[in-house]
Order: C-alpha cells, then structure tokens, then sequence
C-alpha cells in the first residue's frame, strides 16, 4: 500500500501550473459568476435549506415528470460543492490569493450555518435525516465534506477539521444500525450517490487514524446491498453473477468502485472478490482514450468509439477510483491508466481554448453540435462545449474543476523506504523524510517528451530510496544519476542514496503502437498519447451566460474523414515529429504516416495530433487488407 503526501505538498509546475491558472480564469474560478443563482445565490446549506414548505429550487433545466423532479432539489449541492472542491484545490496550488479568498468566504458561509447539534447539511428540522423518498442527504454531506477535508489540509485550520468531526458524529448517529439511508420507495440518483459518503470516511481515516470512520463505511455499503435502490451496479449479488453487466448511471457506477475499496479495507478483504469482478468488466466499458462509457447510462453496452459516449463527471469519478487503486494497492498499471485517462480522456473532452467542457462525447466526435453522439443523430443537448451547461446540469463543469487536483496530489507517493514518482509531468514535492526537509521539482514536457529532470534538494544529507515508474509503454529507458545504488524491479528503478543536492535525468522511449479496439478497428499511439485526425470545423455559437462566457457547436467542413483507412503498413510509415518548445495540447507534437482512400488503392500521407485539445476528430480506422 502506498500513503499519499498530504495535499498541498506537491504542487503544479511547468504547463500544468498554467493550466491551473487559466482554468482559475475560466470555469473553476468563475463559475459563481456564471452562473450565480446556482453556484453563489442559492444557499442550500444554510439560509435556503430545503423543507416542507420550502421545495423548489432553480436549476435552470428544462422540467420533467412530477415524480423524476424531486431529485432536482438536492442537485445545486453537488453543483456548489463539487465547483468548491476544485476552486479550493486549484487555487492553493497555484497560490492565486484571489480565489483562495473565494473559497475561503464560502467555506465559512457554509460552516457558520452548522446547527448546535453539529448538523450540516441541506435539510431543514422537519427534514433532516427524515426523508422517506429521493433525498440528497448524504450526497450534499458528502460533496461537502470532501471539499472542506481539501481546505483543512490545504489551509491547516483545525476548527474546520473539529466541525467536520461534530457533523460526522451526528449523521453517524442518525444513521446507524437503526436504520438504512439506502432503502426507500422511489428513490434516483440523490440517494444512490449518497454511497460517496465513504470518500469522506476515508479521508477522515487518513487524517485521524480513527478506525471508525472505516467501519462506517462498511456499514454503509452492506447498508447499500441490502437496500431496494435504483443503482445496482456495485451491489455484490450483481457484481457476483458472471452474466451482469453495468447498466446504470455511468457517474454512480465508476464513483461506486472507492467504495468497494474502502469497505474492503476496513474489513480484511471482505469484498476483494466483488472488486475483482468489477474491474475485470470496466474492460468492456472503456474506449480507447481511457473514457467510460455512460451517456449518460451504460445500459449493458460495450464501450464503441462512435455510438458510445461518455460523460465528464464519468471521466472524473473514475480517475478518482484510479488513483485510490494505486494507493491501495500499489500496483502501477493503475498508474498508467490514471496518465491515460487524464491526458486523453479528458483532455478530449475540453475546449482548451475557450475553456469550455463537453458534457458527453464520443472518441469518433464528427459533430458537436447539441445532437447524439459521434454521428450527430438525434437532438442531445449534452454533446456540445460550454461553461456551466445549465440548459442539461450543471454537474459536469464543477467536476473537470476537481480532475486536474485530483491527479497532482498523487504524483508522488510514499513508500516505506522513500518516494514513488508515480505519475509524470511538472511539478515540484515539498516534505520531511527522517526529520530532514527535502524538495524535489520534476522538469519536464510530459507527455509531449519523455525526458523527464528531477532535482532533489535536502537541507541534511539524508539517506532513501527514489523510485521512478517505468511506464508500461516505454520500451526501454536510459538514466543518468551519480554515486546511486540502481535496483531495478521491472515497472519501477530505485535508486539509493545519501541525497544532498543531486539531480537525477530519465529518459522513456517509445514506439508507435497500433491497437485494436473492441468494435475492431485500430488506433495509434506514441508514449503516453493517444493520437487522432482532427476534423477541420466551422464554430456556432450557443447560450449566453453573463460575463461573456458562452456555449460553442461544431460542425465538420467535408467528409474525406470518412474515407481514410489504415493498411497494414500504416505502423511502419508513422514517424512521429520531433519539435522544440511550447510544447502543450494546443501546441503538440504530431505524428504522421500513410494511410489509403475507401475508394481507391492510392496512399495518403495523414497528419495525426494528440486526441487532447481536438474538438472534432477520428480517433479508430477500419485497418483494410493489401490489394
């Protein structure tokens, strides 16, 4: 098992550092002026809670059927404390004072509304804890919790860590073995997402030792199991039962995986069989960026590039289950994936440059334009970019605010005898190893290189093992370091040493990789990027929001991407370009190889570009047979 840094000690550099600040003047730091009558207007923790005499809220969607509309009242919880979750990481870690105070202001808001008792929460007397139906009880709890966790660490004020412990015990003894806060008539998503209350039980954990923050979320999930509920994706009889396969919200199910893992833990692996069976079917429902399939349900399909979308927050959730994997079970090719996901999936999924965020999208994206999926067919407002989609939820925005933190914080680990680089890109470690303070900044362009600099500074010579990932792509590596004692342990070198003021440089090659995806097509590769012909595009722009942000479609100019097939001497032609800096999603490095025309034996010479930062793209090629 590794341990994480605690939160705030390993901080962005590089382009990551500029991305942060550039998301800090987008939609992470702004949200609340997008969109204030959800995001800063509305106070649902405090002066607006929800009660018998109080239940309606503005969301800005279009309404449904009476029954399916009860939900809508607990969502500007998860929108508010989902976009304060990203604005607090963000904005420590860039040390932005500005959007520190933000966040700063609206922690206390919510904090100053805690009753006596120690409550916090949605609900006013009549309500709290007394929910017979769909209810967002423990989802607002816990998107709240797991927001104020970050700013106590990132802060280091101990009255927010004691309130936190007071609104704990409360909801731990409101609902505890009396009770199942799962098991209710007509209950939706409100309920089902309550299960990530065990996020907060963890990081509780983590920060306190106390082990009954474990036990409780054990409790918790055999509470789900037992509980008629209307996501049933993680449930063990289901994960069980060769035949199952996930149907659900996408967002419940990929969030449900750190709850497997935790209850497993708490109890000595008593639900190690129902993680095995769950990750052996996340197989089945990933398409070649990493995405998990679920637009916004799964409905038992197997993941396919152009008919299979994928939310944002699905994107989210599951890297979040990705790096409590590598934690918990140290293995790295959670590692891998946690690289891929992120440089691809979401990367995919943005608009870098008007700092816009797709709601759903497909790897084959040939329209973006308010219609379903890669094909256009079908109005689906989800499919375009925008800054809040209010006009759908505004659940996917807030969430891309978190991802990024999300994958820092994990960049380095502990490990017994010293420090794992488990991920790759800029950034810089500040920490204490035998009493002794040591930094260390990572220099580098990854993924766009593969030359990757680590200058390691302590104040006292102090001995310890520095462990660099070898990355499951790199098919081989070159090291530079002096007077180290080099173990090499197959996904990973260490290196020992008394370390004063030393550097350390690491070279990871590659090859081009062709791959075939589950519908049989074939996709390329180069290190730690997946690679895409991007679609020229014509731009409309959509819904108005205030202070100039906006909704944006596309459409495709032509159709020749639809003729350009791979042959089987594609791999062999692909070189990929060698270039100097800026090197970024918007200004990557390309690859480029011969592919051929449907229509005729002539080659092709086709430019392809990193899937991260392209709107509109083909990402899969039917691979034809030689004439």
């Amino acid at each position: 098992m590794l341990e994480r840094f605690k939160l705030g000690g390993i901080k962005p550099e590089g382009w990551l550092l500029e991305e942060m600040r550039r998301n800090l003047e987008g939609f992470v730091g702004e949200l609340d002026n997008i969109v204030p009558e959800i995001i800063r207007d509305d106070e649902i923790y405090g002066r607006d809670r929800l009660t018998n005499l109080k239940r309606t809220k503005d969301i800005g969607v279009a309404k449904q059927d009476k029954e399916w509309e009860v939900q809508y009242l607990w969502w500007n919880s998860e929108s508010q404390s989902n976009w304060l979750d990203g604005l607090v990481r963000h904005s420590y870690l860039t040390g932005e004072e500005r959007y520190m105070q933000k966040a700063r202001r609206y922690i206390e808001r919510v904090l100053d509304s805690q009753d006596e008792d120690g409550y916090i929460g949605i609900y006013g007397d009549d309500l709290r804890f007394k929910a017979k139906g769909e209810n967002g009880e423990l989802w607002a709890q816990s998107s709240f919790f797991r927001a104020a966790v970050c700013y106590f660490e990132l802060s280091g004020d101990m009255k927010v860590l004691e309130r936190i412990e007071r609104a704990f015990e409360v909801t731990m003894r409101e609902y505890c073995g009396k009770s199942n806060p799962f098991d209710f008539e007509r209950s939706y998503a409100g309920v089902s997402h309550g299960i990530t209350f065990t996020d907060s039980c963890y990081r509780m954990y983590c920060l306190t030792g106390d082990v009954k923050y474990l036990n409780y979320a054990k409790w918790l999930l055999d509470c789900y199991n037992a509980a008629n509920i209307s996501e049933v994706d993680i449930k063990r009889d289901n994960l069980l039962d060769y035949d199952f396969r996930f149907k659900g919200h996408g967002v419940h199910t990929y969030e449900g995986l750190r709850s497997l893992l935790v209850a497993n833990l708490a109890r000595s692996e008593e639900y190690g069989a129902e993680v095995s069976a769950y990750l052996h079917r996340l197989n089945y429902v990933t398409v070649p960026s990493g995405a998990p399939i679920g637009d916004e349900w799964i409905w038992g399909r197997s993941a396919d590039p152009t008919f299979t979308g994928y939310e944002f927050c699905s994107i989210h959730e599951l890297l979040d289950s990705y790096t409590l994997l590598l934690e918990i079970t140290g293995e790295l090719r959670w590692a891998d994936r946690i690289e891929w996901l992120l440089y691809n999936g979401a990367y995919g999924a943005m608009d870098l440059e008007k700092r816009q965020v797709a709601y759903c999208k497909t790897d084959n994206s040939y329209v973006m334009n308010g219609h379903n999926g890669g094909q256009g067919i079908g109005e689906d407002l989800r499919y375009k970019y925008s800054s809040a989609h209010q006009d759908v939820a505004v659940c996917c925005v807030p969430n891309a605010g978190r991802t990024l933190p999300s994958f820092t914080g994990s960049m380095f680990m502990k490990l017994e005898d010293g420090i794992l680089a488990a991920l790759y890109g800029p950034c810089r470690l500040e920490t204490y190893i035998n009493g002794t303070r040591v930094t260390i900044v990572e220099r580098t362009a990854y993924p766009f290189e593969h030359s990757i600099e680590l200058s390691i500074v302590a104040e006292v010579e102090t001995e310890f093992t520095l462990y660099l990932r070898k990355p499951s792509w790199a098919t081989g590596t070159t090291l530079c370091v002096e007077n180290a004692e080099i173990i090499d342990l197959g996904n990973m070198i260490g290196l020992r040493k008394r370390w004063k003021s030393d550097m350390v440089k690491i070279h990871l090659y590659a090859n081009t990789r062709e791959s075939v995806d589950l519908k049989g097509n074939v996709y390329y590769s180069f290190g730690p990027l997946l690679y895409a012909l991007e679609i020229p595009s014509t731009e409309r722009p959509g819904r108005e929001y205030r202070g100039g942000y906006r909704d944006t479609l596309y459409l495709p100019i032509g159709n020749m991407y639809e003729e350009i097939c791979a042959t089987e001497q594609t791999l062999s032609t692909l070189e990929p370009e060698i270039r100097k800096e800026p090197l970024d999603f918007l200004h990557p490095p390309r690859i480029k190889g011969f592919f051929r025309r449907r229509d005729n034996s002539d080659q092709v010479m086709v430019e392809l570009r990193p899937i991260g930062g392209t709107i509109l793209r083909r990402v899969t090629f039917e691979k034809l047979s030689e004439l």
